[in-house]
């Protein structure tokens, strides 16, 4: 990281200028990791010998779904035939709803590196050349460390079926241990992050007419930070809303689609006159999701 301050007076000979340079070297292993368990619900009773017919029932409704050759029309007649062919005394619900817990935690270790600066003050001559007056550092090799911030967060989400999945999570990140060269984190506070969002898609194995309608994925989702760093006793906190589209690709496949997004976000409040910035954000990506090296009973 090379990172170069001058402060210039151009028009006059009566004051020193600054040069300020800084050349950082850094590197270290760090790392984070995390923990998730989920619980589904269902109204399925426990005993297997009870439940061998729906079970056997619910896997042909999947793979037949799971097809994506049928019409509208088509698809209902062979889910009404494996209904009756597989008899239950109980049904379990038309779309089990499943909740997943997290965790995770970014470690705050230490990041080894070396560092050159050169600091000295010059004039301007009147061709504008550079006339150095003096050096106040000039320091080489200097060995230190960059302490990472301390981060860790928890979230859920509740997904019904094959339509909602909604989530939501908290982050904690402590700057106020975050250490850069030894100069400290005294204008450095604690950030609270949260965030909440839903995927929303009206039948993901939809065939025939309007099936591309029916698998396309509707997204929204905000954020709030509070912010890390205060400026006048004021935290520069950010605030964002973001919509977007996945748009389904490729005849037969479920999960391939090409995602698109906008996010409008503001940097800043009303309260602080020294930081705002309101920002849109385009991101457009792609989700690749096929079988591959299968092989066919039958060519």
């Amino acid at each position: 990281i090379d990172n170069t301050t001058q402060v210039t007076y151009p028009n006059s000979v009566l004051y020193n200028n600054t040069f300020r340079d800084r050349n950082l070297t850094l590197g270290d292993f760090t790392g984070n990791f995390g923990l998730q368990t989920a619980l589904t619900v269902d109204s399925v009773r426990s005993n297997k010998r009870k439940n061998k017919g729906y079970i056997r029932a619910e896997v042909a409704k999947d793979s037949v779904k799971a097809l994506g050759i049928y019409s509208g029309e088509l698809l209902r007649q062979k889910l009404d035939s494996i209904d009756s062919r597989h008899k239950v005394r109980r049904r379990a619900m038309s779309e089990k709803v499943k909740i997943t817990f997290g965790y995770f935690m970014t470690l705050n270790n230490s990041l080894a590196a070396r560092y050159n600066t050169t600091i000295y003050n010059y004039i301007l001559d009147g061709a504008g050349n550079s006339i150095i007056r003096d050096t106040v550092v000039y320091t080489q090799n200097q060995k230190s460390a960059i302490r990472l911030p301390l981060e860790e967060g928890f979230g859920i989400g509740f997904k019904k079926g094959e339509r909602i999945n909604a989530v939501a999570d908290f982050a904690i990140t402590n700057w106020q241990r975050f250490d850069y060269l030894g100069s400290g984190s005294d204008n450095l506070k604690t950030n609270y992050r949260i965030a909440a969002g839903v995927n929303y898609v009206p039948e993901k194995y939809a065939s025939g007419s309007n099936a591309f309608f029916r698998r396309m994925n509707y997204r929204i989702g905000i954020s709030h930070q509070t912010g890390f760093i205060q400026l006048n006793n004021l935290l520069i906190n950010t605030s964002e809303i973001t919509a977007g589209l996945g748009i389904p690709v490729g005849l037969g496949r479920i999960s391939s689609m090409v995602n698109a997004s906008v996010q409008i976000g503001q940097l800043g409040s009303k309260s602080n006159d020294l930081v705002k910035e309101k920002y849109i954000r385009f991101t457009f990506g792609f989700t690749f999701s096929d079988r591959w090296f299968q092989k066919f009973k039958y060519d």
